[in-house]
């Protein structure tokens, strides 16, 4: 059985310097990949032109949002701001 004991030596201390290199228990961190991940975030568009599209497509539906879905919203609000009051 391995037993492993507590010792004040290896406890957690936020204000040592961490060590870097492949020795001991420490993983080493490598950021290489974040050029590509940069690169990815980079490529995406600030505005999506579908999203853009679906929103002007329901602002112009009178029927949204519909009567069910204004009752659930109104329920859930009731509710909560009844189970906020018993607080």
């Amino acid at each position: 059985m391995n037993v492993r004991r507590y010792n004040a030596a290896n406890a957690v201390n936020p204000a040592r310097t961490p060590t870097t290199g492949t020795g001991g228990d420490t993983p080493e961190v490598s950021l290489e990949g974040s050029a590509g991940l940069d690169r990815a975030l980079a490529s995406v568009p600030d505005v999506r032109p579908e999203a853009v599209s679906r929103a002007k497509a329901l602002i112009a539906d009178p029927n949204y949002p519909s009567a069910r879905n204004l009752k659930q919203l109104s329920g859930f609000l009731a509710q909560h701001l009844l189970s906020g009051v018993a607080e």
